[in-house]
This record gives C-alpha cells, structure tokens and sequence, in this order.
C-alpha cells in the first residue's frame, strides 16, 4: 500500500483509451496509458466500461513529485 500522500498509479490498458477523462486522471501517454491519483475510483470507472487493463503500477517517488508539479503548475497558468 502506498503512502496516502503519494497514491498516483498507472494503468497500461489493453485498448485505447476513451476521449473522456478518467477519475483523477493526471497525465495520458499515448492512447493506452493513463496516471491517476484516484486509483479505486478509475478501476471501478474500467470495470463498469468493461476497459480491461494489462498491468498496474504506483508511481515512484520522483515522478509523483515530477507529476504534482506539473499539475500544479498547470492549474496556475
């Protein structure tokens, strides 16, 4: 588990993913890999669209930082 103050994951899904955005979705690499820092909420978001996923993964300290400034950041600008 996570520490709660870093709970970013990735998911690598088996199709392209929906125009839509994804619960707590926080940066889409290509159209099959999405971060999120709603996790739960975006795994019950693919099950219920029967998206399935390959793999998962959080996200490692440094990158979870690089992804917190940059949302930040964008929120400013």
């Amino acid at each position: 588990m996570p520490p709660n103050w870093l709970s970013y994951k990735r998911f690598w899904l088996a199709q392209d993913l929906p125009p839509v955005s994804i619960p707590g979705e926080s940066e889409r690499k290509g159209l099959r890999t999405v971060t999120t820092n709603l996790p739960i909420e975006a795994e019950a978001y693919f099950l219920k669209s029967g998206i399935n996923w390959n793999t998962e993964e959080y996200i490692e300290l440094e990158e979870g930082c690089y992804v917190l400034v940059k949302v930040r950041c964008s929120l400013v600008f």
